[in-house]
């Protein structure tokens, strides 16, 4: 298993929570320092690895194939997904699996409100909108938040229909991109019980599969094989 832009190893543990077994892991990440607290959390682990490395170039596993890849939340941070996407091919064995969990670009159901303004065919972009203007006059902004501070932005967002074209580029098996959920409750009220959330990602299927809400799902999963 190849984790490109594995963070905090939130894969790895996931995987071990589930007691999964696996030949062995190599986690890379940009950061040196998240890098150096992940080798230390699991050093116990002698088929786990880390390297620093840049997720467009993969320079560190150049000579690697591996028979799943993952990409949890990594191509939007990057400025050019696309060439992450071809070194994730280059790398993968035959019959290797490519899987990621992507943000939407400018998905007009992006709150539960957008949603709600799409279902009654309201222009959500302006309800999205007048809903931020008040959320942004309730908390104030006062200071910036450390997550602002620090958090590398988002130049690599990419659309459902983008990433299809992307990996039309590759000759992949099969591709499926689709879209994950819809927005139907406030976020802090479907963040605060697993349960609820899966009631609404279950919930969101039945809209996501109508052609006006098939591609504004506010994730994407994309799965893909070599």
């Amino acid at each position: 298993i190849l984790d490109v832009g594995c963070g905090n190893a939130y894969i790895l543990k996931q995987l071990n929570q589930a007691d999964i077994k696996f030949h062995s892991y190599t986690g890379i990440d940009i950061s040196d320092a998240m890098i150096a607290e992940n080798r230390r959390q699991h050093q116990t682990q002698n088929n786990v690895h880390f390297l620093t490395d840049d997720a467009e170039k993969l320079a560190s596993v150049k000579d690697k194939k591996f028979d799943i890849i993952i990409s949890y939340g990594c191509l939007h941070h990057l400025d050019h997904p696309e060439t992450s996407i071809e070194q994730i091919y280059q790398r993968l064995k035959h019959n290797g699996k490519f899987f990621g969990l992507e943000v939407n670009r400018n998905h007009p159901a992006g709150t539960f409100v957008g949603f709600y303004s799409h279902l009654l065919g309201i222009n959500p972009e302006k309800i999205n909108l007048w809903y931020g203007k008040i959320l942004n006059k309730i908390r104030g902004h006062q200071t910036p938040s450390d997550y602002g501070k620090h958090h590398p932005g988002h130049p690599g967002k990419r659309t459902p229909d983008e990433y299809r074209n992307i990996l039309k580029n590759y000759q992949f098996q099969r591709t499926n991109v689709r879209s994950f959920y819809l927005e139907m409750f406030p976020y802090p009220v479907y963040r605060s019980s697993m349960i609820l959330f899966k009631i609404m990602v279950h919930c969101s299927r039945i809209f996501l599969k109508q052609p006006k809400f098939r591609d504004i799902g506010n994730l994407i999963i994309i799965e893909c094989t070599k």
